[in-house]
């Protein structure tokens, strides 16, 4: 799934990155609360591959991931009947 894709509708995402040291090592902890968050939802056309560089330097990306109040990743993103959840980094690395 592209970020672009993020959009406010019913689903679950998690967003991650293959250049992120963090994310590799807690990608399978992400992948399991995130299949128990949104056991409806198939999560396997849900996972954001953010490049590392474009994470940084992107505006638009930047105001999509400010919207959400996404301030690190690893993080899961659940919109479900218009609300949101946001599911940090320290809750990821918890599970």
């Amino acid at each position: 799934m592209d970020w672009k894709d993020i959009e406010r509708k019913d689903g679950i995402c998690l967003l991650t990155s293959k250049d992120c040291p963090y994310c590799l090592h807690y990608i399978s902890n992400g992948v399991e609360l995130a299949k128990k968050e949104g056991k409806e939802h198939d999560l396997s056309k849900n996972i954001v591959d953010l490049d590392i560089d474009e994470y940084f330097n992107n505006a638009d990306l930047n105001k999509i991931l400010e919207y959400y109040s996404i301030n690190t990743i690893p993080c899961i993103l659940e919109i479900k009947n218009n609300e949101v959840k946001l599911i940090e980094f320290e809750e990821i690395k918890k599970y």
